[in-house]
């Protein structure tokens, strides 16, 4: 009985446990993602809130900084209209493995953002201390 069960331990640690540490950091674009709470939004709108996922077994970083894109002739295109000199607090938070957070963003701050029409939320996230991410929360806007 020993033996086996002394196989069955080498068998969780040669091939299971490389196996899955391997599948967290192939590929982080299939561990970290970002989905609205609300898809579909319609009316008077202030911020839009995601629910950020990292299913990774890194800790990722992100800031208060991001960018709204609009969906234009099947292409993204940075909203860059607000009027307004927007400033975001430069501190950086942490998301641990296996983690999720609701964040919220100020989208009433763009004044394309009333029209119709697909949009994302689009942030950086930071691990590795030097590897970089593109992260984005979809939604569409129904005003009619």
């Amino acid at each position: 009985m020993n033996r086996k069960k002394t196989i069955l331990i080498f068998f969780i640690i040669i091939i299971i446990i490389p196996l899955i540490i391997g599948w967290s950091l192939k590929d982080m674009n299939k561990h970290v993602s970002m989905a609205p709470l609300q898809s579909t939004i319609q009316g008077d709108v202030t911020a839009i809130s995601c629910k950020f996922n990292n299913y990774s077994l890194k800790t990722i970083s992100y800031g208060e900084t991001f960018t709204l894109e609009r969906l234009i002739n099947g292409e993204w295109k940075n909203i860059n209209d607000s009027g307004r000199n927007i400033n975001f607090h430069l501190t950086a938070t942490k998301l641990r493995p296996f983690s999720t957070v609701n964040l919220s963003y100020p989208v009433s701050l763009y004044s394309s953002f009333l029209e119709d029409g697909a949009y994302r939320i689009a942030i950086t996230i930071l691990y590795d201390q030097d590897k970089s991410l593109k992260v984005y929360c979809p939604f569409t806007v129904l005003n009619q």
